[in-house]
Formats: structure tokens, C-alpha cells, sequence
């Protein structure tokens, strides 16, 4: 009997020793990138900086892992933000994924804080031909399938999709300013688009275009479409942290998460008070231009030409 055994316990043995040496690294990596979750909701970004490098190492291709440190890379306090890193981690991805180019515009976004500008509008406008191309893809059943699954309609989300994706790209060229005739343009037909199937998604699109306006020097244009952007995004649930909790704990149990909610409505509400205070200073609005100054930095900004 001790013969047998032994010989089921060596089968056992060489079987799963190697499964389990195989699986290790990759048991191992799931610590880690659960370890980071924890300091990045923890706003220990050095922490969680260093355990994606860790999980890295194992696996320099893992797409998935690039890409959250890509986006953790633009998030969080403003000090602790590294978009040059998070251009390069959008790249690698795009690189061993070249069909996902909706990265793209997150690359776009990190281009535009590191001033450069052509490969932003380059990848803005490659995410607005991917929008335009996608009725003639195979992905397209699939998507409608789905869509009209939770109750919405293929040809309004399409509309949505598109519309945001013109935004982005005037958005790109406001910043750049640069070619600020076809950022109108793209800016009107994204206004005129949401207004129809998403209303409550406006005020981005009109901050943008109230940008434009004041990149072309018509003020006060600029500052109507701002003031309808600002009425409409403003809420004091933002001052209000037991309030706003309460509101996004419901979605987000983890107060950590809230929080970082939190943060991104912030500063969603600062770039619109900012480009509005530089309307109200090009109009001579001296004290409006004040208050808006100061409500940018209560929301815990510096009213200056990187907050976009």
C-alpha cells in the first residue's frame, strides 16, 4: 500500500508541481495589482506606481496592466499626475492592440498636457474616423444587439459616440489653438447632436465651444455659452461631502471611490470657471473674473493654462 501511494502521490507531485510554478507569477501579479488598487484608492501613488512596475516585470505585454497605469497616471492630486508616462503606457497598449483606438483619445489628452499638440489632433482625429467607419464594421450587430438589450437605441448611442467625439477633437484644437474654424465646427454639430439624444451632457461641449469662441476673440459669445455651462454643472453637492457620499455611495460603497468621484467633479467644474474667468479678464469683468478665480482654487485648482 505504501508502494501505491507513493506512486499516486509522485503522479500528483508532477503534475501539479509544475501547474503550480506556472500559475505562481501569475497569483503572484493579482497580489500586487490588488495591493495597488488599495494604495491608488489610498492616494499612494508611489506605492501603486511601484507595484505596476512590479507586475510589469513578470509581463511587460499585459495590456490590461499599461492601461490602468496609464489612467492612474492622469489622475488623482494634480502634484502627482505624470502624463508624459501615461502617453508611453497609451502607446505600448496601442501597440500590441492597434484595433482599440479608443485609447486614443486618452493619449490625446495626455498629449495636450505636454504640449504636444499635432499627435493629440492626430489621434483625435483618428478616433473620429473610427466613430464615422464603425456602421461598416463587424462589430456593429454586436453592438446594437446589445445596446437595444438594455433598452437603447443603436443610432442614438452612434450619435452620442460621434457627437463626443468631435468634441474632443475642437477640444484638442482649442487647446492647440489652431485651426479654430473646423473646431467650431465640429463643436456646433456636437451641441446640436446632444441636444437631441443627451441634453444633460451640454456643458462640456459648450465649455468647449465657449474656448473656441474666446481663442477667436469673440468674448462675449464665449461667455454666454460658458455661463449656460456653468449653471448647468454647478451643484453644491461639491461643497457638501456628507451630501455628495450619500448621493454616489449607492454606485460607489468604497468612500475612497467616492471620493476620487469627488475629485473629478471638481475639477470638471474648475476648467469651466477657469476658461469663464479668462473670458470675464478679456471683457474687463474684473470682479467676476475674481470670483471665478476663486472658486477655481476653493476647488482645489491653480487657475492657470494646464487646468483643461
Amino acid at each position: 500500500k505504501r508502494v501505491k501511494w507513493l506512486v499516486v502521490l509522485l503522479t500528483i507531485g508532477l503534475v501539479a508541481g509544475p501547474v503550480g510554478v506556472r500559475g505562481l507569477p501569475k497569483e503572484i501579479a493579482r497580489w500586487k495589482l490588488a495591493a495597488a488598487t488599495e494604495a491608488h484608492l489610498d492616494s499612494d501613488a508611489a506605492r501603486a506606481e511601484t507595484l505596476l512596475a512590479e507586475v510589469l516585470q513578470t509581463d511587460p505585454t499585459d495590456a490590461s496592466t499599461l492601461l490602468l497605469r496609464g489612467r492612474w497616471r492622469m489622475e488623482g492630486p494634480t502634484k502627482d499626475r505624470d502624463y508624459v508616462g501615461a502617453a508611453e503606457d497609451f502607446t505600448q497598449v496601442l501597440k500590441l492592440h492597434p484595433r482599440e483606438v479608443n485609447l486614443s483619445m486618452l493619449r490625446a489628452t495626455a498629449f495636450q498636457h505636454v504640449q504636444r499638440h499635432d499627435e493629440a489632433i492626430e489621434d483625435a482625429d483618428t478616433f473620429v474616423a473610427a466613430i464615422e467607419n464603425v456602421a461598416s464594421s463587424s462589430n456593429e450587430s454586436w453592438m446594437q444587439d446589445m445596446l437595444r438589450f438594455v433598452g437603447i437605441e443603436w443610432s442614438d448611442r452612434r450619435t452620442n459616440f460621434m457627437a463626443h467625439a468631435r468634441n474632443a477633437r475642437a477640444y484638442a484644437k482649442a487647446v492647440a489653438n489652431r485651426d479654430l474654424d473646423a473646431a467650431l465646427k465640429d463643436a456646433n454639430a456636437a451641441i446640436e447632436a446632444l441636444k437631441v439624444v443627451a441634453p444633460s451632457e451640454l456643458p462640456s461641449v459648450l465649455d468647449t465651444r465657449g474656448f473656441i469662441y474666446y481663442r477667436l476673440g469673440d468674448h462675449q459669445t464665449a461667455l454666454d455659452d460658458l455661463n449656460a455651462a456653468v449653471a448647468t454643472i454647478e451643484s453644491p453637492l461639491v461643497d457638501d461631502w456628507p451630501q455628495f457620499a450619500r448621493k454616489s455611495s449607492r454606485d460607489s460603497p468604497d468612500p475612497r471611490t467616492v471620493r476620487m468621484l469627488l475629485l473629478k467633479e471638481k475639477e470638471s467644474i474648475a476648467v469651466i470657471r477657469y476658461h469663464r474667468m479668462l473670458v470675464h479678464e478679456a471683457l474687463g469683468h474684473t470682479a467676476d473674473a475674481d470670483a471665478d478665480r476663486k472658486r477655481v482654487v476653493e476647488l482645489g485648482f491653480e487657475p492657470n493654462e494646464q487646468l483643461f
